[in-house]
């Protein structure tokens, strides 16, 4: 019996190191001796999420920058880019492969619309990308050539 009240003074002794730790470890502690807290409690603290990096060049909206210039199904909008992707389909492809400095062969690919959207922060995921392009090729491929002229005109492409 004369070993349990040793026992429970070790274990409230080392209740109290581990508590008088803490304490010197608090800000309240530094602050109240003048010492300044330089380092952080890094396990509590939020991270910082980045969302939009930054881009060179002029002010603009960010509508304009992190969205399509134009819907799917937008083919009226410019005339020629539709009639090029419904007669040469293979032409248009390797006209936008060609604007992204990719593969002739990379052009109606779901990685190729991947990387347009992700460059410009384009809302979306590669499940959305797959369907697109599976369902509408042609609407996709003519979609990323009309976006690509406009952002050509809005000097962010």
């Amino acid at each position: 019996m004369a070993g349990l009240p040793v026992c429970l003074l070790v274990l409230q002794w080392g209740a109290l190191l581990v508590a008088r730790a803490a304490a010197l470890q608090s800000p309240h502690y530094c602050l109240q001796r003048g010492e300044e807290k330089i380092e952080e409690d890094l396990g509590m603290a939020a991270p910082t999420v980045v969302t939009i990096q930054p881009q060179f060049g002029g002010a603009m909206s960010s509508v304009s920058r992190c969205m399509w210039q134009t819907s799917l199904m937008d083919c009226c909008t410019d005339c020629g880019v539709c009639c090029c992707g419904m007669f040469c389909f293979p032409c248009l492809a390797c006209q936008v492969a060609g604007d992204m400095n990719e593969c002739c062969l990379c052009g109606t690919s779901v990685a190729m619309r991947t990387m347009y959207r992700t460059r410009y922060n384009i809302p979306g995921s590669i499940c959305s990308d797959f369907c697109v392009t599976l369902c509408c090729p042609v609407c996709s491929i003519c979609q990323i050539k009309r976006d690509i002229n406009r952002r050509r005109e809005l000097g962010i492409f």
